[in-house]
């Protein structure tokens, strides 16, 4: 083996166990940026005005964004159901309370400029 495929293999282990840690790092903050959003997310709620659903830190402004998804997506999900249930009134109710819609909410962070 050369000397230079030796400088690319030790240098890639060294940026390989680089990203581990990084990656490591990276996981942790964001499980704790999860948590603080959702303490942010409790505030902005417990807020009935809209209008103090907002919060401006300096250039930071957080906000409550609503949405709403389906539960559950339906590519192929009535198919399944008609052939392990066979019973077409227990599937389209099954259908009907899988597929409502939903509403979730997450923090929307932007910098005023």
């Amino acid at each position: 083996m050369s000397a230079n495929i030796k400088t690319v293999l030790n240098e890639y282990v060294k940026i390989d166990d680089e990203l581990k840690v990084l990656n490591k790092q990276a996981t942790s903050l964001r499980n704790q940026r999860k948590i603080l959003s959702e303490q942010i997310n409790d505030y902005l709620e417990s807020n009935s005005d809209e209008s103090k659903a907002v919060i401006e830190m300096g250039s930071n402004v957080f906000k409550l964004v609503k949405y709403t998804k389906k539960k559950v997506s339906k590519i192929n999900l009535e198919e399944v159901l008609k052939a392990k249930l066979k019973n077409e009134e227990q599937v389209k109710n099954l259908m009907d309370e899988l597929t409502e819609e939903s509403e979730e909410s997450y923090i929307k962070r932007s910098i005023k400029k």
